[in-house]
């Protein structure tokens, strides 16, 4: 009987062991996998995008998933249609959600995305933003202007939006 229960303990400090063992086996296997395609970089989480459109300054929050080197998320821009020109406040109508889908290619973040709702309006881009430290990023976007439909770029900075333990 004791010889029972000795077997037991042995197998379950041996079972204890090797899921620890493969744990570990599988963390490093991962890193390195991560570290191969994205380059160690992480552009996961929230962050508050600025870019210029008829002279002011238009704010956007982003939130973007990664596995590896593909990524996706949303952007909300709450600053579309004519508000940007008027100062106005906008409206709930003018709060658009677009859907993200890109790569990250060490540093280099290069993206599509298009208007989450569907309907008759094309509303889609591309932008490339570049990793310069862990909680910012700078490049440009390209795009059709919903008001004139003539093709237009400018530069686009990204800042990671700081959470707030509460």
């Amino acid at each position: 009987m004791s010889t029972d229960i000795l077997l037991k303990v042995v197998a379950i400090v041996v079972g204890t062991f090797l899921v620890w063992l493969g744990g570990h086996v599988l963390d490093f296997l991962f890193s390195a996998a991560q570290a191969k395609w994205g380059r160690g970089y992480n552009v996961s989480g929230r962050w508050l995008a600025d870019y210029v459109k008829r002279g002011a300054t238009v704010h956007e929050t982003a939130k973007l998933r990664q596995v590896f080197h593909r990524v996706w998320g949303t952007i909300e821009n709450r600053s579309v249609c004519d508000s940007v020109a008027t100062g106005d406040e906008p409206t709930q109508a003018e709060v658009r959600q677009y859907a993200i889908r890109g790569t990250l290619s060490a540093n280099v973040l290069v993206a599509t995305y298009e208007l989450s709702q569907r309907g008759h309006k094309i509303d889609s881009g591309a932008f490339t933003l570049m990793l310069h430290t862990e909680g910012e990023m700078r490049g440009y976007y390209a795009w059709l202007d919903a008001t004139t439909g003539a093709p237009e770029t400018g530069p686009y900075v990204w800042k990671r939006a700081l959470v707030h333990a509460s």
